[in-house]
């Protein structure tokens, strides 16, 4: 039996002008299998420095697991930059600001039940990203929402 592999309507988040941990996707039900997660810059970031973190909060007890190290800045990143993590938890996500492709993830990951999250350290900058997420269920009743 073929697993089937899902995509989420975007989930539009803000960058503000404070540094703080937003939650983008609540996985329920048991484990999945993080198969892409990217946002798209739909309103341009201003001159402060930007710099985006994401991981994984577990619902049950325990630290955050890391799913990229910070992103270089995004200061200044007009509408239409593409951010994706990697797959690689050591690693930075990947940018691309003017280019119409950029390389999702290499290598997918197990997500235990939780909320996945983007942490903004910002400057002085403001800014809008629709974030996307592929997946498919580990374990039967897994969801994404």
């Amino acid at each position: 039996m073929t697993a089937s592999i899902y995509t989420l309507p975007a989930k539009r988040i803000g960058v503000s002008t404070a540094a703080a941990t937003v939650g983008l996707f609540t996985v329920a039900g048991g484990v999945i299998q993080l198969l892409g997660l990217w946002g798209r810059c739909t309103t341009a970031v201003g001159a402060g420095a930007v710099l985006a973190t994401f991981n994984a909060n577990p619902t049950a007890a325990g630290a955050d697991s890391p799913l990229s190290i910070a992103s270089a800045s995004l200061a200044l990143a007009p509408a239409g930059t593409l951010i994706s993590i990697t797959g690689a938890v050591a690693a930075a996500p990947s940018i691309s600001t003017g280019v119409g492709a950029l390389a999702g993830m290499t290598t997918p990951l197990l997500i235990n039940p939780g909320v996945i999250e983007v942490t903004w350290a910002v400057g002085d900058a403001a800014g809008v990203f629709d974030f996307y997420c592929n997946w498919a269920p580990a374990d039967q009743g897994a969801t994404v929402t």
